[in-house]
């Protein structure tokens, strides 16, 4: 394992509230903790693995990390690049195991998340999922996607553009199919989001120790 420096950075982001629309962009170089960041448990930058320059995020199992960019919903974008190491659970025997999830989140603190679940009606082990959920660590509606899962660094984007149209996911720059359009009926969102949540492995159940990592993150917003 390469050398992990005990920080989280969002070297942007220590503007004052509310911010002016606009992009923000973060690459974990810099090594410096930001107060903008809210953590719940750990994150670290590490240097195993990145997408671009040498250091990536790793969120910590049970931990969530958020960052509000706005004190009041907009709308917009949002990209990030994730690792995924094909991590798997054995849920006949470990029963319903949560892997990471990374996303949006509003001022409600209702949050829209991809990422990987594991239960006995499901297949994590090769799918991923969307989640929509009431609170940052919970997890209300699952539902998966027609969307393998494959090792390695893929980019994910969060399209949020106005209330007229559904929420809209894009993964590797590629035209989202139909099924990943995701209606307000289905999330239960409506009126923009106004931060972005990333969060570890939250094993309800079972062990699940590998992590994911995290790369990139621009947020597009007006």
């Amino acid at each position: 394992m390469g050398k992990k420096f005990l920080a989280v950075v969002f070297v942007l982001i220590s503007l004052a509230f509310p911010l002016s629309a606009g992009i923000i962009e973060e690459g974990f170089e810099n090594g410096l903790i930001a107060p903008s960041w809210k953590i719940e448990g750990k994150a670290e930058v590490s240097s195993t693995l990145a997408h671009s320059g040498s250091k990536a995020l790793v969120v910590a199992e049970k931990s969530v990390l958020s960052f509000d960019f706005s004190k009041t919903n907009t709308f917009g974008k949002m990209t990030c690049w994730v690792y995924d190491n094909k991590l798997k659970a054995d849920w006949q025997k470990d029963g319903f195991v949560s892997g990471p999830y990374w996303g949006i989140k509003n001022v409600k603190g209702e949050v829209f998340m991809l990422g990987v679940t594991f239960r006995d009606h499901t297949t994590g082990d090769k799918l991923y999922n969307w989640m929509s959920s009431t609170e940052l660590g919970g997890e209300n509606y699952i539902w998966f996607m027609d969307v393998k899962r494959t090792e390695g660094w893929h980019k994910w984007e969060i399209n949020y553009l106005d209330d007229k149209d559904s929420l809209k996911v894009v993964k590797d720059d590629k035209e989202s199919p139909s099924d990943w359009t995701f209606s307000r009926y289905k999330t239960g969102w409506k009126g923009g989001f106004n931060g972005i949540v990333i969060r570890g492995n939250k094993q309800l159940s079972g062990e699940i120790k590998e992590p994911f990592y995290f790369d990139d993150i621009k947020i597009e917003y007006k």
